[in-house]
């Protein structure tokens, strides 16, 4: 745990201990405990509303490609047939009216 040793963990809980004396580690304790709680429910509160938000936005995603047209295979393969048909040259024009 965090690269330390059994001596080494041992040491800190006897500063702990005297620092803080018998009588206060409890609450102490008690608090870590309540604030630990109260963070753990925030974080999950913050990750519901993103999977809410994200779950709102597939849908709406869902939602604008339903009202999409679907084109079939064959129109998809008629679809540059038809635009050679209708514009056998076309120039490409650079940015000063030039044919490129």
């Amino acid at each position: 745990m965090f690269g330390l040793r059994p001596q080494e963990l041992l040491i800190i809980l006897l500063i702990v201990v005297i620092l803080f004396g018998a009588k206060k580690l409890p609450q102490v304790a008690r608090g870590m405990g309540q604030s630990l709680r109260i963070f753990k429910s925030e974080t999950r509160t913050l990750s519901d509303e993103n999977d809410d938000d994200q779950g709102k936005a597939d849908q709406e995603v869902r939602a604008i490609e339903s009202q999409r047209p679907t084109q079939t295979a064959e129109q998809v393969e008629q679809a540059p047939q038809n635009q050679a048909e209708t514009s056998p040259t076309s120039t490409v024009r650079d940015a000063h009216g030039r044919e490129v």
